[in-house]
C-alpha cells in the first residue's frame, strides 16, 4: 500500500510539473476529468451494491439471533462430587505413635510415683522412731554437743542451694499456673466454628461468556478485514482507472498530425542578455577596483618617499597596532551583502509567483474543463510510448495482479470465518446439559486438627523436660537428705555395764538386699531414661523423613496434576467442541473432623491434663520435703541430748528388745564414726591441699613482687629519661630559635643587597637604554642626514623605495599569560641576564632601500641600530641567499627580520624563547627563533607540530572549532577539554582560520576557549612552557619537574605523550624538537618513563569517538583525523544526525553566484 501511495505520489508530482510546464494540454485534462467522474459514479454504484449486500447479511444475522434467543434447552444433567473423609494412613501412624509415646510416658510417671511413695514411707518410718525413742538409761556424764564449722559451712552452702531450688520451684509452679490459666481460657473460649464451602456451578442455558467474547474478537476482525478490504479495493479501482486512463491515453495516440496550442516555459532571452551585461559590467568593474588598488599602491610608496624627503622634520616612531578590516574585505563584505539582499528579494518574487501560479493552478483543476478550438497550426507533436511509461505500466499491472490474489485471500479467509462463526452457533444451540453425581473421594488433611496436633506434641515435649527437670530435682532432693541424717551429731552413750551385741543375720541380708535392689532400680530407671531420650530422637528423626518424603510426594503429585492439567488444556483447546452433552461437575468439598482423630485428640488432652496434675503433686511433695528437711535442720541445731544410766538387773522382755535396739544404735554409731573419720580424712586432704595452694600463692606472691619492683625501677629510669629528652629539647628549641633569628636577619641583609643591587642595575640598565636610544637617535639623524644628501645628489637621476619594519619581542608570563616586555621578564625572572641581552640584540629595525639609477634597481637592507647595510644582490652573487628566498621575501611569505639576517649571514646564539620550541628541528628553525614573541606578526609552525586543531562536521562537510563543536553537541565536553588540553601542552590554542596559536588567556578573549576550564588548560601549557622549580626559581621541562618529584608522573605522562605524538619532546633551554631516545641521552626524561611514552598500548583510552561512540587513545584520534587540505590542520571526524541543512534550489542560476557558499 505504501508502495502504491508513492507511486501515485510521483505520478501526482510529475503531472503537476506538466501542469506547469505545459499548460497547453489543458483538453486532455478535461477528459481525464470526465472520466473520473464516470469512473467515480461506477463506483458509486458498486459501493451501494455492497452496502444493500451487508446490510441483507446484517438482517439474516438478526434473525439467526432472534431464533436462538427463542429456542429452549431439551435436557440438563448436573453432575457433582460429594468430599467425604476417610482415615488417612499417615495419620493413623502418628496416632499410633503418639499413643505408645503417651504409654512410655504413663509407665515411667507411675515409677517414679512408686519410688515418691516408697520414700515417703521410709520418711514416715525414720519420724515415728525418732519420736518413740524415750531416755531409758541415766548417766552421770553430761556430754555437751557443739556445732561443727565444716558442717555448718556445708549447712549454709546446703540453704543457698535449697533457696536456689525453691526460686526455680516457684518460677516453674508459676508457669505452670500460666499455662493453667492459658488452657482454662482456651476451655472457655468458644468453639471455632467451621465453614463448609460448597462449590456448586450451575449452568443456565445462555450465552457462553468465553463464546460471545470470542463472538465479538471475530466479529471486530472481520470488521478490521472489510475495512481493509474495502480500502485496497478503493486502491485497486484507483490503480485500474489510472492504468485504463494510461492505456486509453497511449492507445488513442496515434502518430497524427494533432493541432494543439503549446506553450513552452523558457527562459527570457531579454532577462539572459541582461545577465550576461551584468556579469560583464561586474567583470569591468573588478578590473577597475584591481587597477585603482595597484594606483593606490604606487601612490602610498611616492607618499612615504615625499614624506621623509621633508627636511628638519623629527619623526618619533610610536607603533600602535590597531587591528583594521582592509578595505577590500570591507568592499567584498558590501558587495556579497547586496547580492545576499538582491537574491533573497529575487527569491521572495520568485515565491510570490509561485504561490499565484499554484493558486491558479487550483482554481484551473477546480474549475470545468473548458473545450477552445484554434485553427493554429505552430508544430507537430508526436507522442509514442516511452519505455519509461511501459515499465511504470507493467510494474502498476504486476502490483494489481497482486492486490486482487491478497483480496481473494482474505475474501476466502472471511467466508471460512463466517461458516465456522454459523457452525459455531448452531452448535451451541443445540446444547445438552446433564447432571451427572460422581461421589470423589479425596484425602485432604484437616488442617485445624493438624495444627492441633502439632501444638499437643510440642505440649508433651515441654512436659516431659518438666517431668525429668523434676525427677533430677527430687533425686538430688533425696541425696541431701541421705547426707544430712548421715551428718546428725554424735550420740555419746557411756554404760558401765559391758554388753556383747551381736547383729542379727537376717536383718543385715534383708538391708543388703533392699540396698542392691534399690541401687539396680535406680540404675535401670537411668538407663530406660537414656533409651527412652535415644528412642525420642529416633522418631524425631523418622518424623522429619516422613515429613519430607510426604512433602516430596505431595511435590511430585502436584507436578503430575499440572502436567495432566496443561495436557487436558491443550487437548480441550485442541479438540472440537461437543456436540450433544455438557457434563458440569461440581466438587463438593466437606471439611469434616475425623471421628478417630477427635477421639485421640481428646484423650491426649485428657492425659495432658493428668500428667499437668501429677506434675503439681509432686511439686507439692517436694514442697513438703522441703519443709521437713529444714524442721530437722533446726532441730539438729537446737537438740542437746542427755542420757542417763539406769541400771536394772533383771531379765526380761523388755530387756531383750532394748539389746536388740542398742545393737542397731551401735553399728548406726560405728557406721557414724566411720563417715567423720572419712570426713576427718577428707578434711586433712582438704588441709593439705589448702596448703599447697597458699605455699603456690605465696611463690606467686613473691613473684609478682619482685616483677612489680622490677616495673617500678624501669618506670623511675623512664621518667628520667623523659625528663633529659624534654631539658635537651628546650636546650634545642632555644639554640634553634637563635639560629632561626640570626638565618632571618642574614636572609633580610642578603635580600636588601639584592635589591640594593637589583636598584642600581635597574638605573644602569635604564642608563644604558636611555644611552643606545640617545646613539639610536644621533645614528638615525646622520643616516637622514646622508639620504638627504643623497637623494639631493641623485634626485634628477635615481627614485628610491624604502620598507621599514621593526621587531618588538614579548614574552608571555606562564602564570597569567600576560604579555611583557623582555626587560620586566628579566626583573620577574623569567630569564636570565644572558637571554635578556640576546632579546636585546634580537630586537632591531630592518630598513629595505631601494634606489632606482641607471645601472638598475639596487636594493639594500639597512640595521637602524647598528648603521650596517647589505646589499642583497651581493648577498645573491655570495649565495647567501638564493631567488626562491627574494622570491618568498618579495610575495610576503618570508619575514624581513628573517631575510635580513639570512642577508647577514650572520648565525646568532638563539635565546631562550617559548615560541622557537615549536618548530622542529631543521635549518628553518633558526629564522623562527623569535617568531612567538612577535606580537604583530603571526606563529608560523610546521604542520607535524601541530595537534588535532578542530572538528569535521561529515553530514554537513564543514570545519569547526572545539568550543562550537561542543556548542552543537557534536563532540562531548570530556573529549573536548582533553584535545584543548593537547594543544595547550604543544604550543598554544590553534585557530582554525588563520593557524595561529594563542596562549591561553589570549584564546579566551578571542572565544576559543571558554573560561571555566582555565585551571587545567594553564597546567597543561606549563608543559610547553615549563615548570618553575620552588628553590632555584628555573624553569623545568616536564620531565625534569617529574624527576625532581615536582610534578607527578601520571600528571605529566599525557602531555609527554602528545609531544612524542606531535613530533618530540620540548626542552625549554633549547628550542626545537626532541626526540625520545636524545632526551634519556640528555637526562631529560627516564628510561622508565620513556618507554612508557613509546609504549602504545599502554596509552590511557580517555577519549570518545564522536562517529562509534568508543574509548580511544590520542594517537587512535590522530589516526582518525582528516587532513585540512587548505591549510594541513588534523581535524576529527563527527556527525551531527539532528543538524539538517535547507537545501535551495534556484531557478535561475548566475555563474557570478554559483560560486559563493551559503
Amino acid at each position: 500500500m505504501d508502495f502504491a501511495k508513492k507511486v501515485l505520489e510521483k505520478s501526482d508530482n510529475t503531472d503537476g510539473i506538466q501542469v506547469t510546464t505545459m499548460p497547453s494540454l489543458r483538453s486532455e485534462n478535461a477528459l481525464r476529468s470526465a472520466k473520473e467522474s464516470e469512473n467515480l459514479s461506477n463506483e458509486l454504484e458498486e459501493e451501494k451494491k455492497k452496502v444493500s449486500q451487508v446490510q441483507q447479511t446484517l438482517e439474516e444475522n438478526r434473525k439467526r439471533l432472534i431464533l436462538l434467543k427463542t429456542q429452549r434447552p431439551v435436557e440438563r444433567i448436573e453432575e457433582k462430587e460429594i468430599m467425604q473423609y476417610y482415615r488417612e494412613p499417615r495419620l493413623e501412624t502418628e496416632l499410633t505413635t503418639m499413643k505408645s509415646q503417651a504409654d512410655k510416658v504413663n509407665k515411667e510417671r507411675e515409677g517414679t510415683q512408686a519410688e515418691i511413695i516408697t520414700l515417703n514411707k521410709r520418711l514416715v518410718i525414720l519420724e515415728e522412731q525418732r519420736k518413740n525413742i524415750k531416755p531409758q538409761l541415766l548417766t552421770k556424764e553430761v556430754t555437751e554437743i557443739e556445732k561443727d564449722p565444716v558442717l555448718e559451712s556445708q549447712s549454709q552452702s546446703l540453704t543457698k542451694e535449697i533457696k536456689q531450688l525453691k526460686d526455680e520451684n516457684n518460677s516453674i509452679s508459676v508457669e505452670i499456673e500460666s499455662l493453667k490459666k492459658q488452657l482454662l481460657m482456651l476451655e472457655q473460649k468458644q468453639p471455632n466454628i467451621k465453614e463448609r464451602v460448597v462449590l456448586k456451578e450451575v449452568v443456565k442455558l445462555e450465552r457462553d461468556p468465553e463464546m460471545v467474547k470470542s463472538a465479538r474478537t471475530l466479529q471486530l476482525q472481520i470488521d478490521d478485514e472489510t475495512f481493509k478490504r474495502k480500502s485496497l479495493q478503493e486502491n485497486i479501482l484507483k490503480l485500474r482507472t489510472r492504468i485504463e486512463e494510461l492505456e486509453k491515453l497511449i492507445e488513442s495516440v496515434e502518430p497524427k498530425v494533432i493541432v494543439k496550442e503549446v506553450k513552452k516555459i523558457e527562459q527570457d532571452p531579454e532577462i539572459l542578455k541582461e545577465a550576461a551585461r551584468l556579469r560583464t559590467l561586474i567583470e569591468e568593474e573588478r578590473s577597475k577596483f584591481v587597477v585603482v588598488t595597484r594606483e593606490m599602491t604606487e601612490i602610498q610608496s611616492k607618499y612615504m618617499v615625499v614624506q621623509k624627503q621633508k627636511p628638519k622634520i623629527e619623526i618619533k616612531e610610536i607603533v600602535n597596532e590597531v587591528f583594521v578590516v582592509e578595505p577590500e574585505t570591507e568592499k567584498e563584505i558590501a558587495r556579497l551583502k547586496s547580492v545576499l539582499q538582491e537574491v533573497s528579494s529575487g527569491k521572495s518574487m520568485y515565491e510570490k509567483d509561485i504561490n499565484t501560479i499554484s493558486n491558479q493552478l487550483n482554481v484551473l483543476k477546480s474549475q470545468k474543463p473548458t473545450v477552445e478550438y484554434k485553427e493554429v497550426v505552430k508544430e507537430v507533436v508526436k507522442l509514442e510510448k516511452t519505455p519509461e511509461l511501459l515499465k511504470e505500466i507493467e510494474r502498476l499491472r504486476g502490483q494489481i495482479t497482486d492486490m486482487e490474489s491478497t483480496n481473494n485471500k482474505y475474501i476466502e479467509q472471511k467466508a471460512k470465518l463466517t461458516k465456522e462463526r454459523d457452525e459455531w452457533k448452531i452448535e451451541r444451540s443445540k446444547v445438552e446439559t446433564k447432571t451427572v453425581n460422581r461421589e470423589v473421594v479425596n484425602y485432604e488433611n484437616d488442617p485445624v486438627l493438624i495444627k492441633e496436633a502439632e501444638r499437643l506434641r510440642q505440649e508433651l515435649r515441654d512436659e516431659a523436660k518438666k517431668r525429668r527437670e523434676v525427677e533430677d530435682v527430687v533425686y538430688d532432693l533425696q541425696n541431701k537428705y541421705i547426707l544430712l541424717e548421715r551428718r546428725k551429731p554424735e550420740e555419746r552413750v557411756v554404760v558401765q555395764e559391758v554388753l556383747l551385741v551381736k547383729q542379727d543375720p537376717k536383718i543385715k541380708d534383708d538391708h543388703f538386699r533392699l540396698s542392691r535392689t534399690f541401687d539396680e532400680e535406680v540404675g535401670n530407671r537411668r538407663r530406660l531414661e537414656r533409651e527412652v531420650q535415644q528412642l525420642r530422637s529416633l522418631v524425631e528423626e523418622k518424623e522429619k523423613m516422613l515429613n519430607f518424603q510426604e512433602e516430596r510426594d505431595k511435590k511430585l503429585a502436584a507436578e503430575k496434576e499440572l502436567r495432566q492439567i496443561t495436557l487436558r488444556i491443550k487437548e480441550i483447546e485442541e479438540s472440537p467442541p461437543p456436540v450433544q452433552e455438557k457434563i458440569v461437575m461440581e466438587e463438593v468439598v466437606k471439611v469434616e473432623r475425623d471421628p478417630h482423630l477427635e477421639k485421640s485428640a481428646n484423650s491426649l488432652r485428657t492425659e495432658l491434663d493428668k500428667e499437668r496434675s501429677q506434675m503439681l503433686n509432686i511439686e507439692r511433695e517436694c514442697k513438703n520435703l522441703q519443709m521437713k528437711i529444714d524442721i530437722l535442720q533446726r532441730e539438729k541445731s537446737l537438740e542437746k541430748t542427755i542420757y542417763k544410766e539406769v541400771i536394772r538387773v533383771e531379765k526380761d522382755k523388755v530387756l531383750q528388745n532394748e539389746r536388740a535396739r542398742l545393737r542397731e544404735l551401735f553399728q548406726k554409731e560405728r557406721n557414724a564414726r566411720q563417715d567423720l573419720e572419712d570426713e576427718a580424712k577428707r578434711l586433712t586432704e582438704k588441709t593439705e591441699r589448702v596448703d599447697a595452694m597458699k605455699k603456690s600463692w605465696s611463690k606467686e606472691e613473691g613473684d609478682l613482687q619482685k616483677t612489680k619492683m622490677q616495673a617500678q625501677q624501669e618506670k623511675t629510669a623512664i621518667e628520667n629519661e623523659l625528663l633529659e629528652l624534654r631539658r635537651q629539647k628546650q636546650q634545642k628549641s632555644v639554640v634553634l630559635s637563635k639560629e632561626s633569628e640570626l638565618l632571618s636577619q642574614k636572609a633580610e641583609n642578603e635580600r636588601l643587597k639584592k635589591m640594593q643591587m637589583g636598584q642600581e642595575l635597574s638605573l644602569l640598565e635604564t642608563k644604558i637604554l636611555s644611552e643606545k636610544d640617545s646613539i639610536y637617535e644621533k645614528e638615525k639623524n646622520i643616516r637622514e642626514m646622508q639620504s638627504r644628501a643623497n637623494l639631493e645628489e641623485r634626485s634628477q637621476e635615481t627614485q628610491m623605495r624604502e620598507t621599514n619594519i621593526s621587531t618588538k619581542i614579548s614574552i608571555l608570563d606562564p602564570e597569567t599569560g600576560k604579555e611583557m616586555s623582555p626587560y620586566e621578564a628579566y626583573k620577574k625572572g623569567i630569564i636570565d641576564r644572558s637571554q635578556y641581552f640576546q632579546l636585546q640584540e634580537l630586537e632591531c629595525d630592518w630598513e629595505e632601500v631601494s634606489t632606482m639609477g641607471a645601472s638598475g634597481e639596487i636594493s639594500v637592507l639597512l640595521d637602524k641600530k647598528s648603521g650596517k647595510q647589505y646589499s642583497i644582490d651581493d648577498a645573491l652573487r655570495a649565495k647567501k641567499i638564493t631567488k626562491e628566498d627574494l622570491q618568498r621575501y618579495r610575495d610576503g611569505k618570508l619575514a624581513i627580520s628573517e631575510f635580513a639576517l639570512l642577508v647577514a649571514g650572520e648565525t646568532r646564539p638563539q635565546p631562550v624563547s617559548i615560541g622557537s620550541i615549536i618548530a622542529p628541528r631543521s635549518p628553518s628553525s633558526t629564522s623562527q627563533g623569535h617568531g612567538f614573541f612577535n606580537q604583530s606578526s603571526p606563529k608560523v609552525f610546521h604542520d607535524d607540530s601541530f595537534p588535532i586543531a578542530g572538528v569535521l562536521d561529515t553530514t554537513t562537510d564543514s570545519k569547526c572549532t572545539i568550543k562550537s563543536a561542543v556548542g552543537r553537541k557534536i563532540l562531548d565536553a570530556e573529549t573536548a577539554q582533553k584535545l584543548l588540553e593537547a594543544q595547550a601542552a604543544t604550543g598554544g590554542i590553534v585557530h582554525i582560520m588563520s593557524k595561529e596559536r594563542y596562549s591561553v588567556h589570549k584564546a579566551i578573549d578571542k572565544g576559543l576557549v571558554d573560561s571555566n576550564n582555565t585551571k587545567s588548560l594553564l597546567s597543561a601549557q606549563k608543559a610547553f612552557t615549563g615548570v618553575e622549580d620552588p628553590v632555584t626559581k628555573k624553569r623545568l621541562s616536564v620531565g625534569e619537574a617529574v624527576q625532581k618529584g615536582i610534578m607527578s608522573n601520571e600528571n605529566a605522562l599525557p602531555y609527554l605523550v602528545v609531544q612524542h605524538l606531535t613530533g618530540g619532546l620540548i626542552d625549554t633551554k633549547q628550542t626545537g624538537r626532541i626526540p625520545v631516545s636524545e632526551a634519556v641521552e640528555q637526562g631529560l626524561v627516564s628510561k622508565e618513563l620513556a618507554e612508557q611514552i613509546q609504549d602504545e598500548k599502554q596509552y590511557k583510552k580517555d577519549l570518545i569517538d564522536p562517529i562509534s561512540k568508543e574509548n580511544i587513545n590520542y594517537k587512535d584520534a590522530m589516526d582518525r583525523c582528516q587532513k585540512d587540505p587548505g591549510s594541513g590542520l588534523l581535524l576529527l571526524k563527527a556527525a551531527s544526525d539532528s543538524y539538517k541543512p535547507a537545501v535551495y534550489r534556484p531557478v535561475n542560476l548566475i555563474p557570478s553566484l554559483t560560486s559563493f557558499n551559503y
